[in-house]
């Protein structure tokens, strides 16, 4: 298997591909998610849509090349092979980015697309009559629960489904990590969270005092505190705005490659964080036309390379889970939350997660968002 050094090196150009495109990516989710809790995967889409050119020609791939930020699409499949490896290879935490395309029963795939789909990105490829599409549904639905251990059920629905229908995809997400610093049970206690200026709740408040990797991020009003998995090649980063309503400013002005530049330190820091779950379904198509994916999806869509039949995108679809808690992300739900004494009030030089907020779950070696996500309400995480 190849080193992650070297895999790095040969996915260079894609991964700054996947950096512009997460920036733009997740402030489109954002902008048509305003006010929700959000977990969604960049890479996933970049992955998918990248695939997706081989078939493509015409404006239809202009376009996708153009919005994928990709700058020499003849050798995206040789840089994919390398990141899936780096990703699959390095990773002693559960990463599952499963990718799958569904097409309708009657279309005979072009041998070289269903070849660069198995050999390069690890893609499956599979036809369903959707004409049936109560056993449509339960075969894609099938399909998502297994890759992410049942954490995400029910993706479709049949009504999204009819004969018309030429090709659905799908991207089902998934991650289990442990921190390399776990949080102790016993120091989590009920603290408050400022929903917004108005509203505050009791919240289960994890507090762990270690050494952290953060600092400020002037641009955008806001800080960072970086925390490893048990896997270092993994870390969730949380964004906290300066101000208790600054989430939209901040999603709204936030850039990746920005983020990397920021001089940051490491030293003991005593940090409060919530646990939270999240579990997002979310209708791509219009955020991708927002982002100029438009001719895939119109009836002059050019995907001739996967299919002598018409064929064009009917629908693009995300579902993502995360659930984050002392020893990590999607632990034992037995965990116990006890209220004690010693959960006072922190010093104004402590890093509080007391309001809404970003996630970023990184993968470091090439520095690519594998999740990005927000938090502006917390459930019960109990």
């Amino acid at each position: 298997m190849a080193t992650p050094e070297a895999t790095v090196v040969n996915f260079a150009k894609e991964a700054e591909a996947c950096r512009t495109f997460s920036t733009n990516f997740y402030k489109a989710v954002s902008s048509a998610l305003k006010g929700q809790n959000i977990i969604s995967s960049p890479l996933s889409v970049h992955v998918l849509l990248s695939y997706l050119t081989h078939g493509a020609k015409g404006r239809t791939v202009e376009e996708m090349v153009t919005g994928l930020s990709v700058s020499d699409a003849e050798r995206l499949h040789i840089g994919y092979k390398s990141l899936i490896a780096a990703l699959n290879g390095t990773t002693k935490d559960t990463l599952v980015l499963s990718n799958s395309a569904y097409l309708n029963h009657d279309l005979k795939i072009a041998e070289m697309f269903s070849a660069i789909g198995a050999d390069y990105y690890d893609f499956v490829l599979s036809k369903l009559d959707f004409s049936k599409a109560e056993h449509a549904a339960g075969e894609i639905n099938s399909w998502v629960e297994k890759k992410t251990n049942g954490k995400i059920k029910d993706l479709m629905s049949p009504n999204d489904l009819n004969g018309n229908i030429k090709m659905v995809l799908v991207n089902a997400i998934y991650f289990k990590g442990s921190w390399k610093y776990p949080f102790s049970v016993d120091a989590t206690c009920q603290k408050d969270f400022h929903v917004s200026r108005d509203v505050v709740k009791k919240v289960p408040m994890m507090t762990l005092k270690e050494h952290f990797r953060h600092g400020d991020l002037p641009g955008v009003k806001a800080r960072f505190l970086e925390m490893p998995y048990s896997d270092e090649n993994l870390s969730m980063v949380v964004i906290l705005p300066d101000e208790i309503d600054g989430l939209s400013e901040v999603e709204k002005n936030f850039n990746w490659d920005e983020f990397l530049k920021a001089e940051h330190s490491s030293r003991e820091t005593r940090l409060e964080l919530p646990k939270f779950k999240i579990e997002c379904k979310i209708d791509l198509n219009q955020i991708l036309r927002s982002m100029g994916f438009v001719d895939m999806f119109e009836n002059t869509a050019n995907f001739s390379g996967i299919a002598d039949m018409p064929l064009q995108v009917s629908k693009v679809v995300q579902k993502a889970f995360i659930e984050v808690n002392e020893e990590g992300t999607e632990a034992a739900a037995a965990t116990q939350v006890r209220m004690m004494m010693r959960c006072m009030p922190l010093p104004p030089d402590e890093f509080n997660v007391d309001r809404p907020f970003m996630i970023v779950i990184r993968h470091k070696p090439s520095d690519i968002p594998l999740f990005a996500g927000s938090v502006r309400d917390i459930g019960d995480a109990n």
